[in-house]
């Protein structure tokens, strides 16, 4: 049924649309057992409902308020609607021991360069990271960075580097990451209809990294305001 109403450009994509005759679009998402429906025709969207729920067994919970850890909230004098993982944030910063800990302004210091030099060589200091769920960590922020918290991707990516064997400045690299975490926990991905620009920027650090000298390029854009 759904291969053959819904459109999507990759067999094991997640995500399918649908033209309407009024040349409006019903979108679905679907994540395993979660699914999320939007569109302007709302006698679409009760079809497509309707033909779900012959098939499953399913529940319609209304208006989407949270999915896979990330609170939806809308402004609708204003036409926005935002995504926040605060909640999400906080289970880290907890799961980790670092609710209490100190905020960074930046989630990477310019001064911090790391490299496969500060990686352990005694087996006292592979003893020691071994107690250190580094991995866990990057894992649990890489999730962040992808869904709604694009501002850390370039620290994640940098610490991303040395899962395999991280020293102990590796450590105080996440720590940073989390204690950014931890005073901008708040802040969320937002999209609003006004003010309609679109801005872009650019960063380009040459010979960036201290063990291969590659360089890293990035690209930021803002549109209506928002990230």
């Amino acid at each position: 049924m759904m291969s053959q109403s819904y459109d999507t450009g990759n067999e094991n994509s997640c995500l399918y649309t649908k033209k309407c005759i009024d040349d409006s679009y019903v979108i679905l998402i679907l994540y395993v057992d979660d699914i999320l429906i939007a569109g302007k025709n709302k006698d679409e969207l009760s079809k497509l409902k309707k033909n779900l729920c012959q098939s499953f067994d399913m529940k319609d919970l209304g208006n989407a308020k949270h999915i896979l850890g990330m609170r939806i909230t809308r402004d609708r004098s204003n036409g926005c609607i935002y995504l926040s993982q605060s909640e999400y944030v906080c289970k880290i910063l907890k799961r980790f021991n670092m609710e209490n800990a100190k905020p960074l302004s930046t989630p990477l210091s310019m001064h911090v360069k790391l490299s496969k030099e500060e990686c352990p060589k005694s087996d006292h200091e592979k003893e020691f990271m071994s107690k250190i769920p580094y991995q866990s960590v990057v894992g649990s922020l890489m999730y962040a960075t992808i869904a709604a918290r694009t501002d850390i991707a370039f620290a994640v990516g940098v610490v991303n580097r040395f899962l395999s064997n991280p020293g102990k400045k590796h450590r105080e690299a996440i720590q940073m990451i989390l204690r950014y975490k931890s005073g901008t926990k708040n802040k969320c991905l937002g999209l609003c209809a006004r003010n309609i620009s679109i801005i872009g920027y650019t960063y380009f650090d040459y010979a960036g990294c201290s063990d291969s000298r590659k360089s890293t390029f990035g690209v930021y854009f803002s549109v209506y305001g928002r990230c």
